[in-house]
């Protein structure tokens, strides 16, 4: 997260698994991504955000970080309950680290209704 990003665009979603192979042109490891973005709910309710990394990981929801494994231990399965509102955009901003070895990185959510 130091310097001009390698590589700017947009992803649809947040679920890679590179496995070995390289996520950016040339970088396999000691790689960092940014991605920010905005959720609307069509409901007002609680909902479970995941998030599974190799390597490490931060989730900010409306600008308050809900959860760090920056350093923490590798891959595992993170999840915070944050409330939604039918209609209000909310914004979302994941942070990913890859060290060495194998690279992935998901975030998706549930809720009752979803």
């Amino acid at each position: 997260l130091m310097g001009s990003p390698v590589i700017e665009r947009i992803d649809p979603q947040v679920s890679f698994d590179w496995g070995l192979g390289t996520i950016t042109t040339y970088g396999r490891d000691y790689v960092s991504v940014r991605w920010t973005g905005k959720i609307v709910s069509q409901t007002t309710e609680a909902y479970t955000l995941y998030v599974y990394a190799d390597d490490g990981v931060r989730l900010w929801f409306d600008h308050t970080l809900v959860f760090d494994s920056w350093d923490g231990p590798c891959c595992n399965e993170m999840q915070a309950t944050v409330n939604f509102t039918a209609g209000q955009h909310h914004d979302l901003r994941v942070e990913y680290k890859e060290e060495t070895g194998a690279a992935a990185v998901s975030l998706y959510w549930s809720s009752y209704s979803v």
